[in-house]
């Protein structure tokens, strides 16, 4: 994979779904390969600075204010729901750590050699 095909391929279509692109640089679709694009698009973007967007459509191209718009909007709501379910793993430890207080832990203790 290179970034110049990946700016080629991006321009081809409005929108294209993981499978796609990966179709188009000839590599099969399984997690792998999908890990690998997922990282090759964030040096992409972060190292090369190449406006890649993504939505639960696929990935694109920004090549339009409204298109950002779109990309940036879905992140932040991806990031919102990875704050919310932090949030609501820290408080279901808290409230399982609150049942347990007083009941027999003895299953957590390590044994004696």
């Amino acid at each position: 994979m290179d970034h110049q095909r990946l700016i080629s391929i991006l321009e081809s279509e409005d929108i294209l779904s993981v499978g796609q692109i990966l179709d188009r640089f000839g590599l099969k679709d399984n997690d792998t390969n999908r890990r690998l694009l997922r990282q090759f698009i964030e040096d992409a973007i972060k190292v090369h600075f190449i406006p890649v967007g993504s939505t639960p459509k696929g990935l694109f191209l920004c090549k339009t204010s409204r298109q950002l718009d779109e990309a940036i909007h879905h992140l932040n709501a991806v990031e919102s729901s990875y704050r919310q379910r932090a949030s609501a793993l820290h408080q279901a430890f808290t409230n399982d750590r609150k049942e347990t207080e007083g009941t027999d832990q003895s299953n957590d203790r390590p044994q004696a050699g």
